[in-house]
């Protein structure tokens, strides 16, 4: 996935995206001078991020 696809599915903007990547929450690669991500990566941090909604 590329930083703009990432940043649609996750509703980020592009400095947040940064930050996740420079404090190596997110994972990614370097393909010459463009950076990609792999859904398979984004998939677990959500997954290990799930908070979810408490019964009533």
């Amino acid at each position: 996935m590329t930083s703009d696809e990432v940043c649609k599915a996750l509703s980020l903007s592009k400095r947040a995206l940064q930050h996740y990547r420079t404090t190596g929450v997110i994972p990614y690669s370097s393909l010459g001078n463009r950076i990609v991500f792999r859904e398979a990566d984004i998939a677990r941090i959500l997954q290990a991020n799930f908070i979810p909604a408490e019964k009533r």
